[in-house]
């Protein structure tokens, strides 16, 4: 091609369609992944659960440690999200500074069963997931979906989460908590 003719615009068009897409985008748009803003109302409305029921209420850092293993994870919202999502959010439910602290006030050991840890890892979670010791209680995790919102148009969640006592079967705590999301969408960050 001879010195002065006009190449395609084979540059031009990239740049073009970069400039638009940057000119279109929302500004400040939010990620379609729950944050750990979006927890925090969850995991103080959980801390205050767990020690308000019968099954803490006495217990104090002296008490015989009781060890709480999340054996179950189930997702029954409308969202699609695979296995390592839904073990990483409980995670760090789990990994959060307020039930932290309720666990060490009450001698509690919140664990996560060895068989997810190197799959939650994978999926980027960086947090404790807690010693390796025997459990003398099982916990299990149902997520389910709310009503689309006006907010933002998707659901919201529930997060359901039950105690029982291995030697007992007995259940010793359930509730559950609404996770309001800010973010956009229909994923886990």
């Amino acid at each position: 091609m001879a010195c002065g003719t006009r190449q395609p615009a084979r540059f031009i068009v990239p740049l073009a369609v970069a400039a638009i897409m940057q000119a279109c985008a929302a500004p400040g748009a939010r990620s379609t992944r729950l944050t750990d803003r979006d927890l925090i109302d969850a995991v103080h409305r959980m801390r205050a659960s767990l020690a308000a029921s019968d099954f803490l209420i006495k217990r104090d850092a002296d008490s015989e440690p009781v060890a709480i293993v999340i054996d179950r994870v189930e997702n029954l919202t409308s969202d699609v999200w695979t296995r390592a999502e839904q073990w990483m959010l409980v995670a760090r439910l789990r990994a959060a500074l307020p039930i932290q602290q309720l666990a060490k006030h009450k001698n509690v050991s919140l664990l996560i069963t060895p068989q997810q840890h190197a799959m939650i890892r994978r999926a980027g979670f960086q947090g404790d997931l807690g010693p390796a010791t025997p459990a003398t209680h099982v916990m299990s995790a149902t997520f389910r979906s709310t009503r689309p919102t006006a907010r933002t148009g998707a659901d919201d969640y529930y997060l359901e989460y039950q105690i029982t006592d291995r030697r007992t079967r007995q259940v010793v705590w359930t509730d559950s908590f609404e996770i309001k999301r800010e973010a956009m969408g229909a994923r886990i960050d």
